[in-house]
């Protein structure tokens, strides 16, 4: 090895072992976090529902918002948004009798 490479492997190293001290202390930091955390939902009795947390620590997805209907069953009482993977049994219905996507959206 010549003595650029030897001074950059050196270099290298020296950053490694800092980064390794750095890594021990952030891990260090996070422990310290998380106690204080178990402490505190301990005090208040915190659940992980009442955090909006699951058990393995992420976070829960939101219930997803009811859209408002886009159509209506022309001879009844059945809405439907547009959305879904299918159409449904009402609304085809009403297409092979006759109406269309328009005589049933709702306005």
């Amino acid at each position: 090895m010549d003595n650029t490479s030897t001074t950059i492997q050196a270099r290298l190293e020296a950053v490694q072992a800092k980064q390794a001290e750095w890594q021990q202390e952030f891990d260090a930091v996070r422990e310290d976090a998380r106690q204080e955390c178990l402490r505190l939902c301990k005090l208040f009795n915190f659940t992980t529902s009442d955090l909006e947390l699951e058990a393995s620590g992420k976070k829960t997805a939101k219930k997803a918002t009811k859209l408002p209907p886009k159509f209506k069953n022309p001879e009844g009482e059945e809405t439907w948004t547009g959305r879904g993977g299918h159409k449904p049994q009402w609304f085809v219905d009403a297409l092979e009798a006759g109406y269309t996507e328009e005589d049933m959206r709702i306005k």
